[in-house]
């Protein structure tokens, strides 16, 4: 089991915690079964990215929310709250674990609620990246952090507490769509209207994207140039591969003309994974 250390748990308890969920959060969330999560994101008023949320729904009024800045989140509830019959709390008995490939602990009981035992699911984002898990703080790691780092970075899935810049980027170009995090068809949430109008006439520019990467670590926001063009950003990286905020008609162009793509003085290469849509279009 590997500790996330950039995640924390909020609890939602009461009978009024789907309603308060599915009001502010991107995906739906009151028709969630018991014992199910999903990924989901809450942003902005302008469909900017501020959290993203797993949300695991343990039964009709509890509702555990694994995500960034968990400490910023509880205070940002707490003013949502207004007169919703719900608790919001910090859960600083657990923390947010990840395990790959699934099943791999014999102990983990994804029924169980007991502050000593394992609640678990499979990643909504994609199977491939195992098993979340909410286990005691002081439970022992069995890998490094780095090895879910470049798990993650293999398969071109985004983290979007490190690969979007808070209040700037738009949920659409972290890939909350493709990722499963968006329904487009529940009501209104918070950010709603400029998310759904960027999906509806196509205007986003840019998108995450996965790069390998020639030699070295880059700096966050390092631009990536094709000549004396700016085609996009460094995001979260490791020495081969990482994430880039790409403008992809830039980077079209690029390619269309034979010029190399350099971050920093390192050679970049845009290699977007299958699962992900209409990164050429």
């Amino acid at each position: 089991m590997i500790k996330l250390p950039n995640r924390g748990i909020v609890e939602i308890l009461g009978p009024d915690a789907a309603a308060f969920m599915n009001n502010l959060v991107t995906n739906e969330i009151a028709k969630m079964a018991n014992k199910t999560a999903r990924f989901c994101g809450l942003l902005t008023p302008q469909g900017k990215y501020l959290f993203d949320i797993f949300a695991y729904r343990h039964d009709d009024k509890t509702f555990l929310l694994d995500s960034n800045h968990s400490e910023e989140l509880v205070q940002k509830l707490k003013i949502y709250k207004m007169r919703a019959a719900i608790e919001i709390m910090p859960r600083h008995d657990l923390a947010v674990f990840a395990a790959f490939p699934a099943p791999c602990h014999p102990a983990l009981d994804a029924g169980s609620y007991a502050a000593n035992d394992y609640i678990s699911f499979t990643d909504p984002r994609d199977s491939a990246m195992g098993l979340r898990i909410f286990a005691p703080q002081n439970t022992p790691e069995t890998a490094s952090f780095s090895r879910y780092e470049s798990h993650r970075l293999q398969l071109g899935i985004p983290d979007l507490a490190q690969d979007l810049i808070r209040d700037k980027d738009f949920a659409l170009e972290g890939l909350m769509d493709e990722l499963h995090a968006i329904d487009f068809h529940k009501g209104c949430y918070v950010g709603q209207e400029m998310t759904s109008r960027m999906k509806r006439r196509g205007t986003l520019k840019q998108k995450l994207c996965r790069i390998k990467i020639a030699s070295s670590q880059i700096p966050f926001d390092t631009p990536i140039m094709a000549g004396e063009t700016e085609i996009g950003r460094i995001r979260s990286n490791n020495s081969t591969l990482g994430m880039a905020l790409i403008r992809f008609d830039r980077w079209q162009h690029a390619m269309d003309a034979k010029q190399n793509l350099l971050a920093n003085g390192v050679e970049i290469i845009i290699d977007p994974p299958e699962w992900l849509s209409g990164a050429n279009a």
